[in-house]
């Protein structure tokens, strides 16, 4: 417990604590030596929370606040001891700090809190000569900084608690409590064990738009995030991570959260401007700049750039908190997190992997919040059927031809109108001739949007293998090294002539892949014509197969008989080289056997006949809160070694829209038989 007591007059800071206290030899060699730290060694406090400060200059914080400071101090079973700095005496010039004397005496006792009984030990600071006049706007803005250095819940209170003192009228007074903790509509409690993510999610009680009132499950760290670049390899497999705990609350900002208790919105809107952000307390002590609003660090999960490049609203799959929703506190400690460490300038923490981990499952504990909230808002997470454009079309034109005939048919029409009359059946026909000609123009527009989606595909696939596509770049580039020096040195053309064909192996690779890339977007597979499935699938396969073994992952296509279908080329591809991707890059997590499985399947779709195309991996799978979310644009669970997600969120999209314009449908499914995911696409055959 700590208590801060200001007083007006001349002025007094006092802070007292009922801690471990100090001995002579402790305060002699580590208290009064700037930049040294006993913490460093002695990590626990007596009631075993994690010490902080071993930077070791704290202490000329006090400067800042008087000119005088007396430290009394007392260990268990041991005599007090007070000392008194002068800190002007140490603002003259050509005086040498050791000439600067400090005062030691012996008190009687210090005066300790003593609320949760008799405190045997303990340390207070008393500061006069203040520097400045504290008035209630200053208290108030300490309290408000005393309301975050410590984490707003309850889990990392434990034996910690602030009181603020003040015999200034008006000026806060009693244990420092944040406010507006219970008004949450939602509150998310997890933990982060190194390995599995377990989370609970609990919806205020009176929540007027009802919805359920609990939902909690487990996941497998890598259900929750996708590593990728250093992660490939299978020594990254596993996190560097240790234990996390989060508790997030999140608040909508609108009127109907503050029904029923006894805040206004505005009053709300306060607390959440002063309060919003994820922040990070290690060992139950606040690491700034994370969460504060005023910092270009503070917002280090980067919620605003993601809700400004997806600001889809709440009813939408893929919506997005804002920073300014989110009150968060993430919970670490220095001995179960060694690698979480402080930055040479004592601002923030390393920016290492570690770190990037941190941010990644802090990130995936929020898209489970809101995917949670978007249920409020929906019944059902099944998509609505949308009519493909050229059925809207087709159907349109069999109107407007229902509606000339009905009109044609009529006889009985008034001589004065029979003009008027004979005008609007010549509107109608004019309106299915430019009705033709838009039809037309959405044919080459969907033309057009196939082969964007066919680009989009090769691009997507370029970005994903480019680790392999530069390693055969190095490759050819350091055997021509090699060759070169050998001619130049005449001393091994046999070596030579060994580098220059892995050169040119290793250049053949990269061309293939720029003619793969090529073949993608010719004319003819822009229309629907009749094609062999299984070889269609079994070239690009063939294309993909290199790129897929130097990562040591293993691809078969399963047997099934020939499938003859009548589909665009390209739109077959596109699917294939995207659900392709997406297993190669869930197989790159998969510690034991890497596999990929692409099976087709006859099936029926409408009473029409259909073709089935699906992939599985030996990947850690989907988590069933997010099987809807992964075909909704943008959304992508990929990370790589720094701050920003890597995936694009398209490729699942481009195929959820190839199903929608073909009429066909997709599923996923989670733990197949390769214990991964597995995707399917079924479309109309002709």
């Amino acid at each position: 417990m700590i208590e801060i007591t200001t007083t007006s007059g001349p002025g007094r800071i006092r802070v007292v604590d009922n801690g471990s206290g100090m001995s002579a030899e402790e305060v002699e060699r580590s208290w009064l030596r700037i930049g040294f730290s006993g913490k460093t060694a002695n990590k626990k406090t007596k009631g075993g929370r994690r010490v902080t400060g071993e930077k070791g200059v704290g202490r000329l914080s006090a400067d800042r606040l008087g000119s005088n400071l007396r430290m009394r101090t007392v260990r268990e079973g041991e005599r007090p001891l007070e000392v008194r700095v002068c800190w002007d005496d140490f603002d003259v010039d050509d005086r040498a700090l050791e000439e600067v004397s400090v005062e030691f005496d012996e008190p009687s006792a210090v005066d300790l809190p003593s609320r949760s009984g008799p405190a045997l030990s303990g340390t207070e600071l008393t500061i006069t000569g203040l520097r400045q006049v504290w008035g209630i706007a200053d208290l108030d803005a300490l309290e408000r900084e005393l309301a975050i250095l410590v984490p707003p819940f309850e889990e990392a209170r434990t034996d910690f608690e602030i009181e603020l003192q003040s015999d200034i009228p008006g000026a806060p007074n009693g244990t420092v409590t944040p406010l507006f903790l219970h008004s949450a509509l939602l509150d998310m409690k997890a933990s982060f064990d190194g390995a599995e993510f377990e989370w609970a999610i609990r919806r205020r009680e009176d929540d007027p738009e009802g919805g359920q009132r609990e939902a909690s499950g487990k996941l497998p760290w890598d259900q929750l995030i996708q590593r990728i670049g250093r992660w490939r390899s299978r020594e990254h497999a596993k996190p560097s991570l240790g234990r996390v705990a989060l508790r997030l609350l999140f608040y909508p900002r609108r009127q109907s959260l503050v029904a029923g208790t006894s805040f206004s919105l505005s009053e709300l809107r306060e607390f959440l401007d002063s309060n919003a952000g994820v922040r990070i307390y290690r060992d139950n002590i606040r690491v700034r700049p994370y969460g504060d609003p005023g910092s270009s660090e503070g917002d280090w999960l980067r919620l605003g750039d993601r809700k400004a490049r997806d600001p889809a609203g709440p009813s939408r799959l893929d919506f997005k908190v804002s920073p300014t929703q989110i009150v968060g506190a993430i919970l670490i400690g220095r001995d179960q997190n060694p690698d979480l460490r402080d930055s040479a300038s004592r601002e923030g923490l390393v920016q290492n992997d570690a770190f990037s981990l941190l941010r990644d499952v802090v990130l995936g504990a929020i898209t489970l919040l809101e995917v949670e909230y978007h249920k409020t808002f929906s019944t059902s997470n099944q998509r609505a059927t949308v009519l493909r454009p050229s059925e809207q079309m087709r159907r349109l034109r069999g109107d407007l031809d229902s509606l000339r005939d009905e009109l044609t048919s009529i006889s009985a029409v008034p001589m004065k109108e029979k003009v008027r009359f004979a005008e609007a059946i010549d509107e109608v026909a004019f309106v299915g001739v430019r009705l033709e000609e838009a039809s037309a123009a959405l044919k080459d527009l969907v033309s057009q949007t196939t082969v964007f989606r066919g680009l989009a595909s090769v691009g997507i696939a370029a970005a994903v293998f480019a680790h392999e596509t530069q390693a055969a770049i190095d490759q050819v580039t350091g055997s021509l090294q090699v060759a070169r020096a050998s001619l130049e040195e005449r001393s091994s053309h046999d070596l030579a002539k060994r580098e220059i064909g892995k050169a040119i192996k290793y250049a053949s690779q990269v061309a293939a892949w720029g003619a793969f890339a090529l073949a993608r977007v010719r004319r003819d597979k822009r229309t629907r014509r009749k094609l062999d499935l299984r070889t269609l699938v079994e070239s690009i396969v063939e294309d993909l197969r290199p790129a897929l073994e130097a990562s040591e992952i293993r691809v078969d296509i399963l047997p099934s008989e020939n499938l003859i279908v009548r589909t665009f080329a390209m739109d077959v591809e596109s699917i294939l080289l995207n659900l392709l991707t997406n297993a190669f890059t869930a197989c790159q997590q998969a510690e034991g056997r890497r596999v990929i499985e692409v099976a087709l399947e006859k099936g029926a779709l409408g009473g029409r006949e259909s073709f089935r195309v699906c992939v599985a991996d030996s990947g850690p799978g989907v988590a069933l809160d997010l099987l809807d979310r992964v075909w909704d644009p943008l959304f992508s669970t990929k990370v790589g070694n720094r701050k920003r997600p890597t995936g694009t969120g398209l490729g699942l999209s481009i195929v959820q829209s190839i199903v929608d314009d073909l009429g066909g449908r997709r599923s996923v499914d989670s733990q197949t038989n390769l214990g991964g995911a597995r995707f399917c696409v079924e479309l109309p055959a002709f």
